[in-house]
């Protein structure tokens, strides 16, 4: 059995209490995940989230899209601090810790793989991959809440209500599609610069 460990931080400015608090929501770092489709996460004990917590995760993978159910028991809880998870059937642990940092905080996240032997390079370099795209969707999810503008208020509600429903593959439709349309978009604006120019050039020959 090979163990492997995964581990990177993100700096955001709001305070470790916060940041903690979006961390007891199993549901929402699931979602988070750019690698599952979350179908359900259903609570399996009573009574607030603490060590010995359980939860059921129906899930489906995003490569093979095989359903990949499982079970989350809570195996460390620290108030305000640190959260450790253990999965039934993947031989996976995952701890989110949060560190205070200046008026801000560091979030760490760690992830320790019992890997059978004869595993692939190929396949630890896809969980390091799916690792860092995880740190960085909760990062900038929770960037998200840094401030209270316009802006920040219209894009919770889109992230939350629009974004995270969405399985993977459609995420990845929608980017493509918005990329599509802001090439159309500067490609229209070029062309009607390049007239522009056109003109105030033959207006001065």
């Amino acid at each position: 059995m090979d163990i492997q460990e995964f581990e990177r931080g993100a700096d955001l400015n709001l305070p470790p209490e916060q940041v903690f608090d979006f961390l007891k929501d199993v549901k929402l770092m699931m979602d988070l995940t750019p690698f599952f489709e979350v179908k359900a996460v259903e609570k399996l004990t009573e009574g607030p989230l603490s060590e010995g917590s359980r939860y059921k995760l129906d899930l489906v993978d995003d490569v093979t899209e095989q359903d990949a159910s499982d079970e989350i028991t809570i195996e460390e809880y620290e108030e305000r601090h640190r959260i450790a998870w253990a999965f039934e059937k993947e031989e996976r642990r995952v701890i989110f810790e949060v560190r205070p940092r200046g008026r801000g905080s560091r979030l760490m996240v760690k992830e320790i793989y019992h890997l059978p032997g004869g595993v692939t390079s190929g396949y630890i370099d896809r969980l390091s991959r799916d690792h860092l795209l995880w740190i960085r969707s909760i990062a900038q999810y929770l960037r998200l809440y840094e401030k209270n503008t316009f802006y920040h208020r219209m894009m919770r509600w889109v992230m939350n209500k629009i974004w995270l429903p969405m399985t993977p593959s459609q995420r990845r439709i929608a980017l493509l599609i918005l990329l599509i349309q802001g090439v159309v978009l500067l490609a229209f604006v070029f062309g009607a610069l390049m007239l522009y120019l056109k003109g105030i050039i033959e207006g001065l020959l």
